[in-house]
């Protein structure tokens, strides 16, 4: 018997060096680069040591996203053990939610990029092999945070989402203070909001600006050529269909009449071609919700959430293209340096379209750049949890958050 539990422990252990290996495959380059044969060669183990363990890949992401969902339990329960038994205050509150987003960031860099690629797999793949993890117990954290403070536990969920998005951004570079102190605008808008009477210092964030993006001009340059112009629509038609990892120079060419030789004439780099696709999405998608709120006819900001959020919930259900893009491109700029700047300058974005459309609404207040920008985060996060769980009401603690925080009621 004793034998048997020795030999027990002796597995267990050796699975868990070799899933650490297998987080740090998918945090640096994503679901698709977990081969058996990767994997094998990282930890230095056989190829078919990891096929008597795990058996197919199907296997090894499932015991991947147990492996990570564990590791989560384990920080989020030594959180709730860490959090004070006295009321919690505005400036208490943002230090916490800071702190957390910086040691996810720092500490937990490999599982929490790990946990976004299992995400990101799932959106592309839904019912696939890929599993995310459940993050039910990020929110009951939340919960227990907001009722010390004296706040609606209802909004834990609009909470948590709002804050794993801004997160994101934290995972995309390594150590900047000048992302650091960004998050910190948002933390602290986001608390002010929340606790009455506390005063809002700031329209916009300076850190936000220094990533404002630069690279518009991608979303109208194919006018200027045909060529550059049938490159750029074949790549989002790969993006489409097979994700960003699909789209190279061969295959751009393959698919689109053009020769080999012309995809590198008129594209510096193959992300050169993927930026390209990518502002040309942000268009269409920047259109798209323009119309969304123009045929609504709102009137008031409680409207537009009551109105214009179910909206853009069915068409993310619907297709649910433009954020599946928008979170592969995301992910692998974190994941590749040419594109780290990019992906600073889409989140540095977030909050434009909401910006000019909640602006023109009927309110007491202003709705500025940075009220915005937070607006987008909450929005994504709660896009996020939908996706991943269809069955999921996401929308009524969305509207509930967002009404809170805007002091729409």
């Amino acid at each position: 018997m004793y034998q048997s539990v020795a030999q027990d422990s002796e597995s267990k252990s050796g699975d868990e060096h070799v899933l650490t290996h297998a987080v740090q495959i998918v945090s640096q380059s994503g679901v698709d680069a977990l081969t058996v044969r990767a994997l094998a060669d990282r930890c230095g183990k056989s190829p078919s040591f990891i096929s008597y363990r795990f058996g197919s890949k199907q296997g090894l992401l499932a015991a991947l996203a147990d492996h990570v969902e564990s590791h989560l339990q384990t920080i989020w329960q030594r959180r709730f053990s860490d959090l004070p038994s006295h009321s919690l205050d505005q400036q208490t509150l943002a230090s916490l939610s800071l702190g957390i987003l910086v040691e996810n960031s720092i500490l937990h860099r490999d599982l929490m990029r790990a946990v976004w690629a299992l995400q990101v797999c799932a959106l592309r793949e839904p019912g696939g092999h890929a599993r995310a993890p459940n993050f039910g117990i990020a929110a009951s954290f939340w919960e227990r945070v907001l009722a010390s403070a004296g706040l609606g536990v209802d909004i834990a969920d609009g909470l948590a989402g709002t804050l794993e998005s801004l997160g994101h951004t934290l995972l995309i570079e390594d150590h900047a203070a000048v992302l650091t102190a960004w998050c910190a605008d948002v933390v602290n808008l986001l608390f002010a909001h929340l606790m009455d009477g506390a005063e809002r210092k700031s329209a916009d964030s300076p850190w936000r600006l220094r990533h404002a993006p630069s690279g518009l001009a991608y979303s109208t340059e194919h006018l200027a050529s045909p060529t550059r112009g049938r490159i750029i629509e074949t790549a989002k038609a790969i993006i489409v269909s097979d994700g960003y990892r699909a789209v190279s120079h061969r295959e751009i060419a393959r698919r689109s009449g053009v020769s080999l030789s012309s995809t590198t004439h008129h594209f510096a780099s193959l992300e050169d071609i993927q930026m390209s696709a990518y502002w040309s999405f942000y268009r269409e998608a920047t259109t798209a919700a323009r119309a969304v709120q123009s045929d609504q006819h709102t009137q008031s900001f409680i409207e537009y959430i009551d109105q214009v959020l179910p909206e853009i919930f069915r068409s993310a259900q619907s297709s649910g293209l433009s954020h599946i893009v928008f979170e592969e491109i995301l992910l692998l700029s974190a994941q590749k340096d040419a594109l780290r700047e990019m992906g600073l300058a889409l989140f540095a974005s977030m909050g434009e379209t909401t910006c000019a459309m909640v602006s023109t609404l009927d309110g007491e207040r202003p709705f500025e750049r940075l009220d915005a920008h937070l607006f987008r985060h909450a929005l994504r996060g709660a896009a996020l949890q939908l996706a991943l769980s269809p069955d999921g009401d996401f929308q009524a603690p969305l509207g509930a958050f967002l009404k809170t925080i805007f002091e729409a009621d």
